[in-house]
């Protein structure tokens, strides 16, 4: 057998042991993958799949390829799901503001109890010129507002990559946040002579840090791009991680709200919910 006979053969084992690893984390019977993303347990494409209906990853196959939205009700695409780190990868909504007088759109994500934002993946980020942006959410059941401002005295002042203020404004996220929305804002324009496009827009929006980084094109460009945001989850109820059975780990997540189980399989780490 050549070398190329080999390589494929070493392909298709490794393409049928993905699938394996992929088919054991979801419960028999169940799809494993939308398209190409897998929907591991306590997640699932339906009821009987998922821990519950909070943990529902509708399929749309009407698209090519198929595409996963958090929940049936929802809008909200789904580009990952980490059972190792807790973490649920979705694509952020934009709130834009193109002129003082208009209403921008304010992204809601009325998330359940079991998701937050993650405060370590994620910044709130407004870009703009004479531009800020409010977001707005609940921390242990308590209202949270705060906000952030981009100004341009000079438009050669904006540099590429750098988000303190100048065409680009970041804050963090805290810890615990949930049920956001956001949304953009400008101040009337007054003696904008360095600014040579008085039709640039204000853009809001929470993003995953790793993938963002700011372009001085995006002040004048018309922003479409959405960018992917990251948020924790956990199994919530009254078990706690001491009632965890043999051959198991348990972790408590850092604001004790819940828990991730996790089972050492010999290849894998699966999170599984107490029994």
């Amino acid at each position: 057998m050549g070398f190329r006979g080999v390589a494929f053969q070493l392909m298709l084992a490794e393409m049928l042991l993905t699938a394996t690893l992929v088919s054991s984390l979801s419960k028999p019977g169940c799809d494993a993958l939308c398209g190409d993303l897998e929907i591991p347990y306590p997640f699932g494409t339906s009821l009987n799949c998922s821990l519950n209906k909070d943990f529902l990853i509708a399929c749309n196959h009407s698209s090519t390829p198929p595409k996963a939205l958090y929940r049936n009700e929802s809008d909200i695409p789904v580009t990952k799901v980490d059972i190792t780190t807790g973490q649920l990868h979705i694509s952020s909504f934009i709130s834009r503001r193109c002129h003082p007088s208009t209403k921008a759109n304010s992204p809601w994500y009325n998330l359940p109890d079991f998701l937050t934002v993650s405060n370590t993946e994620n910044k709130f980020t407004v870009i703009g010129c004479n531009s800020y942006a409010y977001i707005r959410g609940q921390i242990d059941d308590r209202n949270y507002k705060t906000g952030c401002i981009s100004l341009c005295e000079n438009i050669s002042y904006v540099d590429e990559g750098s988000c303190t203020g100048t065409g680009c404004c970041q804050i963090d996220i805290p810890k615990g946040l949930k049920r956001i929305n956001y949304t953009a804002y400008r101040f009337p324009d007054v003696n904008q002579t360095n600014i040579p496009d008085i039709r640039r827009c204000t853009y809001a929006f929470v993003a995953e840090q790793s993938k963002f980084k700011f372009k001085p094109s995006y002040i004048f460009d018309n922003l479409t791009e959405n960018f992917p945001m990251v948020l924790d989850w956990a199994i919530t109820g009254n078990a706690k991680c001491e009632e965890c059975k043999e051959n198991t780990e348990c972790e408590t997540t850092e604001d004790g709200s819940g828990y991730r189980l996790q089972v050492q399989n010999g290849l894998r780490r699966e999170s599984i919910p107490f029994q």
